[in-house]
Order: structure tokens, then C-alpha cells, then sequence
């Protein structure tokens, strides 16, 4: 066996015995070697994607569903920074990823060989751990002692490893023992920071759980320390605790008036997980810091502080953090202030039933259980779902983006989650987003019958509806709006989607929407179920929805009075 041979048969070695679970395949000539070497591991379950970044969101979403270590391994030069966007999500929503790269013997870089260019850092900052695995280095052992070390604390903390291979030619690997596994490191144990104090008597608490809150002992371990007579809940579908706990449910809608929030702020905030989505809570959060409410956070996944306002941040798991919480006495009567929460949340009624956003959401929300998995598109339908759905089983995965809270690779992640989780899938997305990845559809149409079934509800108003509403549209002519923001794409995805071989139904009112949401997805089968809604009549519903929770909720306040 060449040294060439041994050394990748180590190095898949090490990935195994770090956790690696699932490899994404992105084939290519230089890789040839990690690719049979993957193909030797038994522990190894390996997926063929053609592109690059979209193999990347791939894996994410099977590291997300699998809560295991995944990987992609691609060929040498610009196929490695494909990897990138997948790279960035991950790091920054704390999902476990490995970038294995093939590249050109280092002896060649920067003499104009073919496809080579400088591979490593490529991938920085957003690779936590970087490895160059080289044949030729004198004590290739101590790179691998290394990298299983990282493997182990992207594995335990998430974060991504950037592993770099320098190969020569002759490239198929000779024929050779599969070498041992290495024995498992035992993760060091990170000391516990300082835990959040609970809510002296009478203490009004705001609880806003955000992005990347949850796990599975949280839910049940906060419905038993929550003093509820002094505690209101305020979470985003997308911290998978707003039905679990009870949340307030239209909150986002009557904390953008500026009178309600001043009667609703609290004496302190407690802030789990990343920055909220939701305009209402940022509100809060901006009044708070202008006011100096004192704010707590718990963020096991990710520190964000955009506001410089935490007075005490924890990167502790929530129970941790949370620990000199005692089980919470529910007999004692609630503050007043509890009551105007809820008489405010309770006086806010969604938009009247018609063909709208707010209708569609409410349609597939009933039509959801619990061995289902739900992903919400970033931009506008993330904010809608939070607006207009109704309680949900609370055992859904709420699958969200918001690590960098972008659009890109929506569907890879999808077809990921979807193979990883071996539950149906139903997302819920805009038209920008589903034109993002369009590529990414390649993927859904060979993955038929791998899956359980998924279900693409897109919202088609012909661009970016969400420019709509932001405060420079009225800086600039409407043509410069529209040509440069919302960019009107004028495509018929029904074509795009059948072209693929999917199964599609355009819907062109609410019933015909109703009848399609209640049809099950056949398994195996990506369906995709277009809503096409014009964006004047959708901003003017979205703008009358929040004027009229405003009016309803000083109304309430004044009658409280």
C-alpha cells in the first residue's frame, strides 16, 4: 500500500471516529481517493450531490436532522468555495460540519498549475478547526491526534473543520487493510458560567425565546420553573417553544404601536437564544436599552448582543443557566401586568378569511402533526407564519435559517433535513428563495422515493416582497424600487418545478388552496403547491393587520383603565 494509500485511510479513519455519520459526495477527479476510501467505511452513509454548494446545504440539513456530525467532500480549486455558504450557516446557527477538500500537491501552488489555488483558510473564520492532512509531512500521526480533537468539539459545540488533502498522482488508492478506528476522546468538561438569577417577588419578566433556543429537555424543564403569575412568554415559532409554552401569540403585530409598549415593557428581560426575528421584540429590546431594563441572555449556540445590552450573557445550555430557577407555585394570582398581555393578545384578530398569506398559512398549519418536520423560509414567510398560524402540536421541528439569516440554500437543506429525518417535510417559502436554489430542485427530483414525502408551499407575488415594507422604498422612485429591490422575475415556477419532474398544483384562490393542503404528500414525492398573491393587496393587508392590533390593543388598555 502507498504512503499516499495509508495516510487517507487513516485520515477516513479519524473522521469516523469522530463522529462523521454522513459524507456528501460532489464528484470530481482529484478527490478520487477520499472518495474510495468513504466508500471502504462501513460506518459511512454517503450521498451523491453534483454541485458543491448545494451539497454543502445538504449536509447541513442532515447534520440538523441527525444532530451528528456531517460532511462533504468535493474536488480541488473554485469547488471548495462553494462550500463556503453552507459553511457560514452552519457556524453561525452552531450545526457540526466537515469540509474535506481534495487539492494539488503543495509543491505547485502559485505556479499556475491547473485548478489550484490556495485552499487553505479559504474557508476562514468560518472554520473553527483547519487540518492540512499531507502525505508528505514527517509526523502525519500528530496532524490526525489533532484533528480528532477538533472533531470532537465541533461533534460537542457544533462549529465547522476544514479538512485539506494534498494529493498526487497516481490518484485510486492501492489496495490495503482498512486501519483501526482511534480510541474515543473523552470531551473536557467546560465549567459551568454564572447562572441567571430567578425573578424576585413581584419582578415583571419578559421571556423572548428566539432563533436556536431549543433542545429537547427545554421545553418541559421552563413549564415547570416559569413563574407564571409574573412571567409572560414570548416566543418565535422559530425557537420551537411557542407552543410548547404558551406563548402570546400576536405580539409581533400590537408591540410595533408605540403606546402599547410603553404599558407592556417589563422590569427585565430574559433572552433565549439568537436575536429575534420578529420587529415587536426588537422594539422591545431597543426600548429596553434606551431605558436600561436590565437584560439576561442564554445562548448555547450563539453569542449575539447587536445592542451592547446583556447585563449577563450564558453560553450554558437554558436548564444550566437556568439552574437556581426553583420548580415554579402555581397558585398565586398574576401580576396585573400578566393580565394585559393576555387581554391585549386576546383583543388582536387575524385578517379576515380571504386569498392572502394569512389565510394560506392558517390552512397548512392545520393540516400539520407531530411526526412532521416544518421549515420556514427566511425574508417574509418566517414573519408570516409568526403572524397568522394557529397553535401547533407542539412536538413539530420548526426548522429555521437563521444562522445568517439568509435565503441561500433553502431547498438543499430541505432535501437534507428530509433524508436525515425519515419524516415528512413541509416548508413554507417565497418565491425569491425557491428561485435562489432552483438548482437545488435537481436534487428533490432524484431523491424520489428516499424520503417520506415533501411538500413545497411557495408563495409566488413575483419578487421580493419584503422591500416593500422597509423605510427606504420612500427615498427612491418606485421604478428604482421595483427594478432593484423587489425585482419582479415574471417566471412560471410551475413550468420550472414540472421541468424537474415534480408534482406541482398552482392554487389561484383559497379553496382550491384548502383542497390541496388537505390531500397527503405521497411518500417519496416532492410536491410543490404555488400561491400566487399580488403585492399590493398583500402590503396593504399586512399594514391594515398591525394599524388595526394597535388600535385593538390601546383599546384594551384604555377599558383596563
Amino acid at each position: 500500500m502507498s504512503r499516499q494509500a495509508e495516510v487517507v485511510r487513516s485520515l477516513l479513519a479519524t473522521l469516523v471516529a469522530g463522529g462523521l455519520r454522513h459524507l456528501v459526495i460532489s464528484p470530481g477527479s482529484r478527490s478520487t481517493p477520499l472518495v474510495q476510501a468513504a466508500n471502504e467505511r462501513a460506518e459511512l452513509t454517503l450521498h451523491v450531490v453534483l454541485d458543491e454548494r448545494a451539497a454543502g446545504f445538504f449536509a447541513l440539513g442532515l447534520a440538523r436532522a441527525t444532530q451528528t456530525l456531517c460532511g462533504t467532500v468535493c474536488t480541488s480549486g473554485s469547488a471548495v468555495a462553494h462550500v463556503l455558504p453552507a459553511a457560514i450557516e452552519a457556524t453561525e446557527s452552531g450545526d457540526a460540519l466537515v469540509a474535506l477538500t481534495a487539492d494539488r500537491p503543495a509543491a505547485v501552488r502559485g505556479l499556475g498549475a491547473s485548478q489550484a489555488i490556495l485552499q487553505p483558510g479559504l474557508l476562514a473564520p468560518y472554520a473553527q478547526h483547519f487540518a492540512e492532512i499531507d502525505a508528505q509531512h514527517p509526523d502525519v500521526d500528530a496532524l490526525l491526534a489533532t484533528l480528532q480533537h477538533a472533531l470532537g468539539e465541533a461533534s460537542s459545540r457544533g462549529g465547522v473543520v476544514h479538512v485539506n488533502v494534498p494529493l498526487s498522482l497516481p490518484l485510486a488508492l492501492t489496495p490495503g487493510d482498512l486501519p483501526l478506528l482511534p480510541s474515543p476522546l473523552t470531551a473536557p468538561q467546560r465549567p459551568l458560567q454564572p447562572a441567571v438569577p430567578p425573578p424576585a417577588p413581584n419582578e415583571r419578566v419578559l421571556l423572548l425565546a428566539g432563533p436556536l433556543a431549543f433542545s429537547d429537555d427545554v421545553a418541559p424543564f421552563l413549564r415547570a420553573r416559569l413563574p407564571r403569575h409574573q412571567v409572560v412568554v414570548f416566543a418565535e415559532p422559530a425557537s420551537r417553544l411557542r407552543d410548547a409554552l404558551g406563548s402570546v401569540r400576536h405580539a409581533d403585530a400590537f408591540l410595533r404601536d408605540a403606546e402599547v409598549r410603553a404599558a407592556l415593557l417589563p422590569d427585565r428581560i430574559l433572552r433565549l437564544g439568537a436575536w429575534p426575528i420578529s420587529k415587536g421584540a426588537q422594539l422591545v429590546l431597543e426600548d429596553a436599552k434606551r431605558l436600561g431594563i436590565p437584560a439576561d441572555t442564554v445562548q448555547p449556540r450563539r453569542f449575539s448582543d447587536p445592542l451592547r445590552q446583556n447585563r449577563l450573557t450564558s453560553l450554558d445550555g437554558i436548564p444550566d443557566a437556568l439552574r437556581l430557577w426553583p420548580v415554579a407555585d402555581g397558585q398565586r394570582e398574576p401580576l396585573p401586568w400578566i393580565a394585559d398581555w393576555q387581554v391585549i393578545d386576546a383583543a388582536v384578530a387575524p385578517p379576515a378569511s380571504d386569498w392572502h398569506e394569512a389565510s394560506a398559512i392558517d390552512a397548512v398549519a392545520r393540516t400539520l402533526h407531530k411526526e412532521q418536520t416544518l421549515v420556514l423560509g427566511n425574508s417574509m414567510p418566517v414573519r408570516d407564519w409568526e403572524s397568522f398560524a394557529p397553535e401547533l402540536d407542539a412536538h413539530i421541528h420548526v426548522e429555521v435559517s437563521r444562522g445568517a439569516a439568509g435565503i441561500d440554500g433553502t431547498l438543499a437543506t430541505i432535501a437534507g433535513l428530509a433524508v436525515g429525518r425519515a419524516q415528512q417535510v413541509t416548508a413554507y417559502l417565497g418565491d425569491c428563495t425557491f428561485l435562489h436554489d432552483v438548482g437545488s430542485l435537481q436534487i428533490l427530483a432524484q431523491l424520489n422515493g428516499r424520503h417520506a414525502g415533501i411538500r413545497l408551499c411557495v408563495v409566488d407575488n413575483d419578487g421580493g416582497a419584503i422591500f416593500d415594507y422597509l423605510p427606504a422604498r420612500s427615498a427612491m422612485p418606485e421604478s428604482v424600487h421595483v427594478a432593484c429591490f423587489t425585482t419582479p422575475h415574471g417566471l412560471n415556477l410551475a413550468e420550472i418545478a414540472r421541468g424537474f419532474g415534480l408534482d406541482v398544483i398552482a392554487c389561484a384562490d383559497l379553496a382550491a388552496w384548502r383542497d390541496a393542503v388537505a390531500e397527503p404528500v405521497r411518500p417519496g414525492r416532492t410536491q410543490v403547491l404555488l400561491a400566487r398573491f399580488e403585492r399590493t393587496s398583500s402590503e396593504a393587508m399586512h399594514r391594515a393587520y398591525w394599524l388595526a392590533a394597535g388600535q385593538a390593543g390601546r383599546l384594551a388598555l384604555s377599558v383596563r383603565a
